[in-house]
């Protein structure tokens, strides 16, 4: 007999708990709404959940005290990934405010999860090529982790391939907003493969489930960034636009803008690439440009105009003071998770 189909919206209605929405982190109260409602009614039982980029456990603690009141999830775990060192500048109100950068803050992780502790299994860990999933089906996975295409390719050939096709779910924390445009490129090329199920409301995610299990070639090819072109971008955020309707679309308008930005990144020193460096740049402005006007005053707008112009700044200083092409030092520092 086929599973019946999920009501996602259900998750509006089941009470808050006050112990989940008073911890601080990085996430939406719906996320958590989500991430508790999911773990307690929707949860099967047949595999574990992963939540990788915890940070100080807000979203780890949702995943948990669903868990914990679901009858279907004895022996199921929450495994939270990160590296829990603070790896960005101060922001004014933030849940790590008072952890100076290059800090441990593992000890806060565990302080905000203690209540939780036996549903909870840390992994303390930076997620790299080293990274192996050693556990078998993985029924929901909470991605806030993919700030790269390096770590996007490490997620996908880790932690995909323990997915079960009709049962697991995937949620992108950061599919609704500016800055990781190749989370919005691999789904639209896994797009026969995930069904998009859930945009959860006055958040940034996005919940997907697996329909039909890739194959390993079919997991390596979707990461491989190598040969993005414009004609790629354009499809991908038609696809990626028109499935968000609840929430506004000015973060997936300026992604689009930024994987123009990020291109012209990937290719810098590349000489065989489907555009230069000023053409890449050219259409990111482009993008932005057409963003309507009242999508401007948007925070992932003005983020992405900002990154824009200061790339473009950058490289008209490096091209004076040096010949185009020498590579140059980048620091890819991420940012903060749940």
């Amino acid at each position: 007999m086929p599973t019946p189909a999920l009501d996602y919206e259900r998750f509006a209605a089941d009470a808050d708990s006050s112990a989940v929405q008073s911890v601080k982190g990085w996430t939406w109260p719906n996320e958590r709404r989500f991430n508790t409602w999911f773990t307690r009614h929707a949860f099967e039982g047949s595999g574990d959940v992963v939540d990788l980029g915890c940070m100080s456990g807000s979203s780890t603690i949702a995943l948990a005290d669903g868990l914990s009141r679901n009858a279907r999830a004895q022996g199921r775990k929450v495994h939270a990934y990160d590296q829990f060192i603070k790896s960005w500048d101060a922001i004014p109100g933030e849940p790590l405010e008072q952890v100076p950068t290059g800090s441990d803050f593992y000890d806060v992780f565990l302080a905000n999860t203690a209540p939780w502790r036996e549903w909870i299994v840390p992994h303390r860990e930076r997620i790299s090529d080293d990274t192996a999933w050693t556990g078998g089906e993985i029924e929901l996975l909470v991605v806030d982790l993919m700030k790269s295409f390096p770590t996007t390719g490490t997620v996908v050939t880790c932690f995909y391939a323990a997915l079960a096709a009709g049962r697991s779910h995937v949620v992108h924390q950061d599919f609704i907003f500016y800055g990781t445009p190749w989370i919005h490129l691999l789904h639209h090329r896994l797009r026969h493969r995930f069904d998009p199920v859930f945009e959860i409301p006055d958040s940034c995610s996005y919940v997907f489930r697996l329909a039909d299990r890739p194959t390993a070639d079919e997991l390596e090819a979707a990461v491989d960034f190598s040969g993005i072109t414009p004609d790629e971008i354009e499809a991908a955020f038609d696809y990626c636009q028109g499935l968000v309707t609840k929430n506004s679309a000015a973060p997936l308008k300026a992604a689009k803008a930024m994987a123009y930005y990020h291109a012209a990144q990937l290719y810098r020193h590349r000489k065989a690439a489907p555009l230069g460096f000023q053409g890449w740049m050219e259409r990111a402005r482009a993008a932005l440009a057409a963003i309507d006007e009242s999508l401007r005053p948007h925070r992932d707008y003005v983020r992405a105009a900002k990154e824009i112009a200061q790339a473009t700044l950058q490289a008209m200083e490096e091209g004076i003071r040096r010949p185009m092409g020498r590579p140059t030092r980048r620091n890819d520092r991420g940012a903060p998770g749940g």
